[in-house]
């Protein structure tokens, strides 16, 4: 299995965009794949010169799928809940599989997302991957 930040063999890349800020280099640069006919969607972001809490920060600030059922500020160690925002029952954990490499799960009936945020050397890889059952 590849590494968060690596791209495995069964990977096809589909979106490459690129954000640009006051004409410099990109900060972030994002990339979609495919995996099981589609039931399995990841988006991965590497964030330039940012560190796994503001990567964290921006994942609760922006609206996508699940932020709301994540903590507002990063947990300081594991742990589990179940959220029953807008009544979707999701069991939520997180695990920091070291000081710089975090895993949360939320667990919905019909499928799991997987958070993976990675810090290293100037960088931070963030890894979501939406699975249907």
């Amino acid at each position: 299995m590849a590494e968060i930040g690596e791209i495995g063999d069964t990977k096809t890349p589909q979106d490459d965009s690129r954000e640009k800020v006051s004409g410099a280099e990109p900060y972030v640069t994002h990339k979609h794949y495919s995996q099981d006919d589609g039931y399995t969607n990841i988006f991965e972001d590497t964030y330039k010169g940012k560190t796994l809490k503001e990567v964290y920060d921006i994942i609760v600030r922006n609206e996508c799928r699940f932020n709301y059922h994540l903590r507002e500020k990063l947990p300081s160690g594991n742990t589990d809940y179940k959220s029953d925002e807008r009544d979707e029952n999701v069991e939520v954990t997180y695990r920091f599989k070291t000081r710089k490499h975090l895993s949360i799960e939320l667990n919905y009936p019909g499928g799991v997302t997987t958070v993976e945020i990675a810090e290293s050397p100037g960088k931070t890889v963030s890894k979501i991957t939406y699975s249907a059952d």
